[in-house]
């Protein structure tokens, strides 16, 4: 009897140690948090802003960026243009006309210097630059507004600095890694607070050259290579007309190795320059 007591009280003694020992997993098991499965996310849809815009302009379809939302794009408004002026556009500078206390002392304030500049066109190898200059690289160039086609071309807003030569619009250092001829568009906008006339176009450069002026060709120079100077070139009967004035530069450098700047300014009465801000 004394045997069979010790055996139940033996075997109680293993079932209650087995219970013990299995219920720790279990409590593990409670405790351990299970991670729910995540989706992966979509790929990021486009801004609306981003996506290309068709543009109806001169009977043809650009495919154009708007230029919203971007530090990377130009402005598309000036601060120092009054607030009636509601035509958007991507550069601008306000015409600052001649008076009793304009001092004719030269300094980039008294030429043209902020531009959108287009990114370089190579002249082929087997092109004339006497008639490389003349061709429509893109196309309906004098009407150019700076939106034009990305893949086609690029727009870079730029103030130049004319350092020690007040005036100088610096190619050669804005594209230092051109190795062969190529042409570039600078392409700015003038805005006048009344019709002007008689104003006087001077500009200068080292390679060949066109310029429009809303629309109009005003100037061409295609006789070889020169060194740039100020006033190499003297356009008068220029008009600007109340509002925004469109200003395109066709710029061709001919020789890599070569200095490539421009010089652009304009004068009223007397000769007295011609501000832009």
């Amino acid at each position: 009897m004394k045997q069979i007591i010790l055996f139940a009280v033996a075997l109680m003694t293993a079932l209650y140690i087995a219970g013990c020992s299995s219920s720790g997993p279990e409590t593990k098991e409670e405790e351990s948090v299970v991670q729910p499965l995540i989706a992966p996310l979509p790929p990021p849809q486009p801004k609306q802003e981003d996506l290309p815009v068709s543009v109806q302009k001169n009977g043809k379809t650009w495919k154009s960026p708007k230029y919203e939302s971007s530090d990377e794009k130009p402005e598309l408004t000036s601060p120092l243009l009054p607030p009636e002026a509601s035509v958007q556009v991507p550069v601008a500078n306000r015409l600052v006309m001649p008076d009793a206390n304009t001092e004719r002392f030269l300094s980039d304030s008294s030429f043209v210097m902020n531009w959108l500049v287009s990114s370089p066109f190579e002249m082929p190898t087997n092109e004339n630059p006497a008639s490389f200059i003349h061709k429509e690289v893109l196309p309906d160039e004098k009407y150019a507004d700076g939106t034009e086609v990305a893949g086609l071309v690029s727009w870079q807003k730029t103030l130049f600095d004319g350092g020690a030569t007040p005036g100088k619009i610096d190619l050669r250092a804005f594209y230092p890694n051109l190795s062969r001829p190529a042409m570039v568009y600078l392409l700015t906008y003038v805005y006048s607070e009344n019709d002007v006339q008689d104003i006087t176009l001077k500009s200068g450069g080292n390679g060949y050259m066109k310029i429009w002026i809303n629309e109009r060709l005003v100037h061409a120079w295609s006789q070889g290579f020169r060194e740039a100077s100020i006033d190499q070139d003297s356009i008068d009967g220029i008009k600007f007309q109340k509002g925004y004035n469109r200003i395109m530069v066709k710029a061709l450098m001919l020789y890599p190795a070569r200095p490539w700047s421009i010089f652009i300014r304009f004068t009223g009465d007397k000769g007295l320059p011609i501000c832009t801000r």
